[in-house]
């Protein structure tokens, strides 16, 4: 009996070995095994550094610096071990954060961990800024500017896709959804869908959206002359996350007299006003332009309710789709939290028309799916009609009732109100 009972031991221990080992036929791999040849193509391409290798019962996360440059590419892997992947989603955040922030958090229930559960060996690939250490001279931003994005985005895929061969998908938030947009472009074999969540595309007749494009643009052409190559915001809200945790009810120095209102903020309320009325809190370029910081954003990073009382103490504030708790997680896993002056630039001058920097609408061939939130960026989505109008009429767009920018990842209710289409 005991000899049995130790044979089957081994003989699972061995099975278990025998899963965990390196890759077998790409054609019947496991998500973890596609994992592994990818980042062994990668090794082949450029000097990489394991961060993470993270491996559970039923899935592995590897994370790796890929060194192909001063600052490093960070690439993340999320594959099953016991289940074959038959496609790979390339994830793509959007700026200030990284691919752990945005679609790893929490950490077993999030957007990769849902795409793996589909099939999919999931891929991260987060911009080069989140690597700058402090200190770093912000000088070497200064060209990293749209397209610079999605030809370090083109780069990974590419050496990805020639090892494993997989029919793909590229989804991206924010501005990740730019590079996602601007990648499909240009031919791309393999490509099955590109999925586009909350990034404004204005309609060219919308003169005042398309005027205050061209004022940010000029404004961060100027501020890039000045040596202001990046804007810090995202740093400053992931040290808000943790000042509001550490002292909630201290008094912040931010005066609320725009409000009509006594008193300073609290760090704690200071932070809810500052997810829930988004659209309000000044920016790098405000001084030049007299524009809210994300000015075209409708009103929310996460939608919620606030209160407002004459004691700042006595505020009542709540998010009502997303956790404050996986809010401040998320934010505590960004790198430098810093987005460069180009990138802004650029962006701003394809929605002003001016031919600085454009994406080939034209281009896109493969089916889009383009989702907006109502809070976020709203129904501001005319690059999806640019697609129409080139002949691709594999174009659905959705604007998510009630949701704000960050809800559409975090939401409590995202799994079920929207994640499902990502799928079809």
């Amino acid at each position: 009996m005991r000899k049995t009972c130790f044979r089957n031991t081994c003989t699972l221990f061995l099975v278990v070995i025998t899963l965990f080992a390196t890759s077998t036929q790409v054609w019947a791999a496991t998500g973890r095994q596609l994992a592994e040849s990818a980042i062994a193509a990668l090794k082949a391409t450029a000097p990489t550094t394991m961060t993470r290798n993270v491996p559970t019962l039923g899935w592995s996360w590897f994370e790796l610096n890929y060194n192909d440059e001063t600052y490093p590419l960070t690439v993340d892997f999320v594959g099953s071990n016991f289940q074959c992947a038959n496609k790979v989603v390339y994830l793509l955040p959007g700026g200030g954060v990284n691919f752990r922030s945005s679609f790893f958090t929490p950490i077993d229930d999030n957007l990769a961990q849902f795409f793996r559960k589909a099939g999919y060996l999931v891929v991260g690939i987060t911009a080069r800024e989140d690597n700058l250490p402090p200190g770093a001279p912000y000088a070497a931003m200064a060209d990293w500017g749209l397209h610079k994005h999605t030809s370090d985005i083109g780069k990974i895929i590419g050496i990805i896709q020639a090892k494993v061969g997989l029919p793909y998908r590229i989804a991206g938030h924010s501005f990740g959804a730019a590079y996602a947009l601007d990648y499909a472009g240009a031919p791309a074999a393999g490509l099955e869908k590109v999925i586009a969540l909350d990034i404004y595309s204005f309609d060219p007749f919308d003169e005042d959206e398309v005027s205050n494009s061209e004022v940010s643009y000029e404004a961060f052409a100027d501020l890039i002359d000045q040596g202001e190559y990046a804007d810090s915001s995202y740093s400053d809200i992931k040290l808000l996350m943790l000042v509001s945790l550490l002292f909630p009810n201290i008094d912040s120095g931010e005066s609320r007299s725009d409000l009509g209102l006594p008193g300073n903020f609290t760090f704690e309320g200071l932070l809810y006003f500052s997810m829930i009325f988004s659209s309000e809190i000044p920016g790098i370029h405000t001084p030049l332009t007299g524009l809210a910081g994300d000015w075209p954003l409708v009103q929310s990073y996460a939608a919620g309710e606030y209160t407002f009382a004459l004691n700042p103490q006595d505020d009542r504030y709540r998010l009502t789709l997303s956790s404050m708790s996986t809010l401040r997680d998320a934010s505590f896993k960004v790198g430098s939290g810093l987005v460069p002056s180009a990138l802004y630039r650029d962006f701003f001058a394809v929605n002003a028309y001016n031919g600085a920097c454009t994406i080939n609408w034209a281009g896109i061939g493969t089916p889009v799916l383009w989702v907006n939130t109502e809070l976020g960026y709203g129904g501001n989505m005319y690059g999806a009609t640019e697609i129409l109008n080139s002949g691709n009429n594999e174009v659905l767009v959705a604007l998510v009732p009630g949701y704000g920018h960050l809800d559409i990842l975090s939401g409590r209710n995202a799994r079920a109100d929207v994640w499902g289409w990502f799928l079809q």
